[in-house]
């Protein structure tokens, strides 16, 4: 066990040297922040500086002192290095998981996207220049809303609902859909959206047809972005 009584002389160089050190490191930290390229060398001249300072004093006590805090921190600093370390294995392995059956490099995407939507790749691009091309337009308090536009996969009504085939041209009641992009449904057609399903599935119960969907979702948008929409 150290005894650490000191003098006020004596003192007073242990605190300059602390100071000297806690400057270093701070100056290390905030060029880390910045990314400089060199903070490691003045960290570096720092410690042996300070190491050189501590070794060329000429009162015991302080040397004791200075060596035991300088062997607690570098103890400290191993064992924060081997658990990092540790825990760096032990991510990486649970990561890797089960290696798949197949390689998706295997796995023929396009194929895959054609099954699923029923269409060809030019018309896929045909679905995508539609959902994509020029789909907002600037709207007060919200900012942008979906363009009004017509095409073969992807029709938005002039009100900014999506347009649904096969809606009532008078339905007795109107059943309003709010939510972001996967409401509206991009990527997909407009007999493929659950609001199209939606309405298909309430009609199957009701065959005079009373019953439309208005889908009124929007990319980006989320419920209070819907609040100034209704509000205004």
């Amino acid at each position: 066990m150290i005894n650490i009584s000191l003098s006020s002389k004596s003192l007073k160089k242990l605190l300059l040297l602390t100071a000297l050190t806690a400057v270093f490191v701070y100056v290390f930290l905030s060029l880390t922040r910045l990314k400089a390229p060199w903070p490691h060398l003045l960290l570096m001249a720092g410690t042996y500086f300070s190491i050189f300072y501590g070794m060329l004093a000429d009162w015991k006590k302080i040397r004791e002192i200075y060596s035991y805090f300088a062997i607690t921190l570098l103890t400290i600093s191993l064992c924060c290095v081997f658990f990092d370390a540790t825990a760096f294995v032990i991510t990486e392995h649970r990561k890797a998981g089960p290696r798949p059956r197949q390689s998706p490099s295997k796995i023929d995407l396009k194929a895959l996207k054609e099954k699923l939507l029923g269409l060809s790749s030019g018309e896929m691009k045909k679905l995508w220049t539609e959902t994509w091309n020029e789909a907002l337009e600037y709207a007060p308090w919200v900012q942008f809303r979906e363009k009004p536009r017509h095409g073969k996969y992807v029709n938005v009504h002039k009100d900014g609902y999506r347009i649904i085939p096969g809606s009532p041209e008078n339905p007795k009641h109107l059943i309003f859909l709010f939510g972001g992009s996967t409401t509206f449904g991009y990527n997909v057609t407009d007999n493929q959206t659950f609001s199209y399903y939606l309405q298909a599935e309430i009609n199957k119960n009701y065959p005079e047809g009373c019953f439309a969907v208005r889908n009124y979702g929007r990319a980006y948008y989320y419920s209070g972005s819907f609040k100034f929409v209704v509000g205004h």
